[in-house]
């Protein structure tokens, strides 16, 4: 049959497919193993799925010419802050293996594989987005808008999940987890009446002033996990502080610009190679990241290869009005959400604290008011009053990763 994004109503069917409480098992033991029987594993699966371990390195005008494979498949699409959104597609195995390196992740700061009272900071939330909702899939999951925190209603969030019973799990950008517990904080509400036992940030680099002000508000752990939407999660953090590897579900590599294997210890680009997905192979797709490899065991005594991962750079992130780094993502949403499909690309420039220039490439001209309205959007959810300078017109592009945003230093 075709293969397709499938709908809710057969999610379940699919996660049967996927096995997760096996892999979540096999997971758990495999990351015991010593590093040269999980290296011959590897190979026996690059193996099974005809694949050679120097096969070209793909880009991702190599994806998306791909054609949509036959069977049982979920859809991956990316966010585009690389350009042109790319699709992949996963079959069970893959997700199953995905969702066991997610698991094993909570199982090392002790909480158990069934559902957890859990909320997640939604990106991609709009102003006029509810305040909090449940998710009709999973009735122990809530999203949070953040442009609701910014209009000061952390004080309502907080009682209205301690009504609910509080919450175990969240899941979030660091920024957004950030702007989470400094709104707690000034709203003066104990933000350990929720019961958080760990936080999870993720989708990009996570700085200590961020982690500190996470464990402080909420008085949980806090962890990073490192994925991206067409390869899944790819390493998650230990109670030790080391990012491993999730060598069961992929196999990592770093090469220089001209794609060849980088040193020992020395930093390199990503390329990931998806080890169970013969539904649509991934190899040694070009992820656009910076990392190096961690020498030495780490002191949880788990021998899965460590990571460090340069996510973000502090350049990248909107600076709000408490001095707090914002995920741009929340510009991509405004934008969407005003010009739908008339929307080309777009670039953002912040140049001074309340000070932006929007560049638009638009497939029909913008109507009056743009400006206005893209400044009352900004500024709720920056948290002041800010200005915005329009341009319409193509937006520049060049090699590598499309920046969609850039913060001018003051």
């Amino acid at each position: 049959m075709a293969a397709r994004s499938l709908p809710h109503a057969e999610l379940a069917a699919f996660e049967r497919l996927a096995r997760i409480p096996q892999r979540l098992e096999a997971a758990l033991a495999m990351e015991h193993w010593p590093p040269e029987r999980r290296a011959a594993w590897v190979r026996e699966r690059l193996a099974a799925l005809g694949v050679a371990a120097d096969a070209p390195i793909t880009e991702r005008a190599d994806v998306r010419g791909r054609v949509r494979p036959a069977g049982p498949v979920v859809e991956r699409v990316t966010s585009g802050s690389t350009g042109r959104p790319v699709r992949v597609w996963h079959g069970p195995a893959t997700v199953g293996w995905a969702a066991a390196a997610r698991l094993r992740q909570l199982a090392w700061f002790g909480l158990g594989p069934g559902p957890q009272p859990q909320a997640n900071m939604r990106i991609a939330a709009a102003p006029d987005d509810p305040l909090w909702w449940e998710d009709p899939r999973h009735p122990s999951l809530v999203w949070i808008n953040p442009y609701a925190l910014a209009a000061g209603r952390a004080t309502e969030l907080h009682e209205a999940l301690v009504a609910r019973g509080g919450v175990r799990l969240v899941g979030a950008e660091s920024s957004l987890l950030e702007q989470w517990a400094l709104a707690v904080r000034g709203a003066g509400v104990d933000g350990r009446e929720l019961g958080i036992a760990l936080a999870v940030a993720g989708g990009e680099m996570t700085f200590a002033a961020q982690r500190e002000a996470a464990a402080g508000a909420f008085g949980c752990a806090v962890a990073d996990m490192y994925g991206s939407h067409e390869c899944g999660i790819l390493a998650t953090q230990c109670p030790e502080g080391s990012m491993h590897v999730a060598e069961e579900a992929v196999r990592i590599e770093l090469v220089d610009a001209a794609g060849r294997p980088v040193g020992a210890g020395r930093p390199g680009e990503v390329v990931v190679t998806l080890l169970h997905n013969a539904e649509q192979p991934l190899v040694r797709y070009r992820l656009g990241d910076v990392a190096r490899f961690v020498a030495g065991t780490c002191a949880c005594g788990r021998t899965l290869a460590r990571l460090d991962v340069e996510l973000g750079r502090r350049e990248d992130m909107v600076v709000g009005s408490d001095g707090a780094l914002l995920h741009p993502r929340f510009l991509r949403t405004l934008y969407e959400r005003r010009f739908g499909d008339a929307l080309v690309a777009f670039h953002t420039v912040q140049s001074g604290p309340a000070a932006f220039r929007v560049r638009l490439e638009l497939t029909a001209p913008a109507p009056p008011g743009t400006a206005e309205a893209l400044a009352e959007g900004i500024g709720a959810y920056v948290g002041r009053r800010v200005e915005v300078a329009l341009e319409t017109g193509a937006v520049r592009r060049s090699p590598g990763k499309l920046r969609t945003f850039t913060r001018q230093p003051t």
